[in-house]
């Protein structure tokens, strides 16, 4: 998926943010343009997407039969201390 299509839900949905009453609105436009920045500049490597099927070794192989059909999109991990959980998630799950 391109960065440009994940990028434009993402700032419409800023767009329908409540404005910070704390903020001028100078602030609030900088802190836009940060959050657009990073968020583009995340979602892609020098060899292409981070999507791309090139750099999915998964794809590569045969489906499972028992789990064809089957997507996991995301999922979200809680840790409670980030050194010892990537250690743990990289080098014993195999996860990058």
């Amino acid at each position: 998926m391109a960065a440009g299509s994940l990028l434009s839900p993402a700032c419409s949905l800023l767009r329908r943010l409540p404005a910070a009453p704390h903020l001028s609105r100078s602030a609030r436009f900088k802190r836009f343009d940060r959050v657009r920045r990073f968020s583009t500049a995340a979602m892609s490597t020098p060899s292409g997407p981070k999507e791309a099927p090139g750099n999915n070794p998964g794809l590569h192989t045969e489906i499972d039969p028992a789990t064809k059909g089957y997507f996991l999109q995301q999922t979200m991990l809680r840790v409670k201390d980030p050194k010892v959980s990537l250690d743990f998630y990289s080098r014993v799950m195999g996860m990058s």
